[in-house]
């Protein structure tokens, strides 16, 4: 669940290269305001995705989608909570993925982070990101 919850909160995407990347979002508020955000971002940097909620509200981003609409260039993203108060800043990276040609990554709240290729194939499916130990598998036998 990627939540934002606070005036400070905000879900943003580092894009590296220069190209014309889509990107909607949808999320419903603690208030019951549900919302819809849809950009295409052509610029490397860092751009705002899904903005703070107002006031004493929460926001619950039920759904992201990044398409990367090069025909020939592929980039890498970085998906990112970001909280910046008065007194500091802190950044929480949820997933860094390489988005060829027509790929999207796309996030759902009840499933997670998935990959897709051109043809809307997936290419990954749940969370993804880096597992925990697995521990130690003792003796196999003789």
């Amino acid at each position: 669940m990627l939540l934002l919850t606070n005036t400070y909160s905000k879900l943003q995407l580092v894009t590296t290269k220069d190209l014309p990347t889509d990107v909607t979002s949808s999320w419903i508020g603690s208030n019951g305001v549900l919302g819809q955000d849809t950009m295409r971002v052509d610029k490397a940097g860092i751009t705002v995705i899904v903005s703070s909620p107002t006031g004493n509200n929460q926001r619950r981003v039920s759904n992201l989608f990044i398409i990367n609409r090069s025909t020939s260039t592929g980039q890498t993203i970085k998906v990112r909570h970001s909280d910046t108060t008065p007194q500091a800043t802190s950044t929480v990276e949820y997933i860094e993925a390489v988005l060829l040609p027509g790929y999207t990554l796309s996030y759902n709240d009840s499933i997670g982070f998935n990959l897709y290729n051109e043809k809307g194939e997936v290419i990954t499916t749940g969370n993804i990101g880096p597992t925990g130990y697995t521990g130690y598998t003792g003796p196999t036998g003789y």
